[in-house]
């Protein structure tokens, strides 16, 4: 589990670049936070998807409608 502390440090770093980017663009800081935003969300994705897979019993507590 190295790997989600080396990428949460990855998503702090491009936070603290974008803060650093003063003269940036309205549009690009923009477009940075949003793909940033959607990285953070493939996280969220990818460690629920591996918690389900460690863990099937997760599995019969969620509900599908």
């Amino acid at each position: 589990m190295s790997l989600y502390p080396m990428l949460l440090h990855d998503i702090v770093t491009n936070y603290e670049n974008l803060l650093n980017k003063r003269n940036n663009s309205k549009d690009q800081l923009n477009t940075t936070v949003h793909k940033l935003n959607k990285y953070i969300s493939c996280l969220a994705m990818t460690f629920t998807i591996i918690q389900l897979l460690k863990n099937p019993y997760l599995l019969r507590c969620v509900h599908i409608h």
